[in-house]
């Protein structure tokens, strides 16, 4: 049995933000959303531009036989 760590919830440090009238976060969503439950597992592919997250779904895609 292979054991996959997932996130059950999120929460937002607001007052962490580095610029609160700013995009995203002078979003409404984003100012009234103190945390976020996740109910089902849920993967983030996060990085810097240019750093291969497209390519890497791709890989999936085609290993899985997905067209895209």
């Amino acid at each position: 049995m292979t054991f996959t760590p997932h996130l059950k919830n999120v929460r937002f440090k607001v007052d962490r933000y580095p610029e609160t009238d700013l995009y995203p976060f002078n979003l409404s969503l984003v100012k009234q959303t103190p945390h976020l439950s996740l109910d089902a597992p849920i993967t983030f592919f996060a990085g810097e531009n240019g750093t291969g997250k497209s390519t890497f779904l791709r890989a999936i895609c085609r290993a899985c036989g997905i067209h895209i």
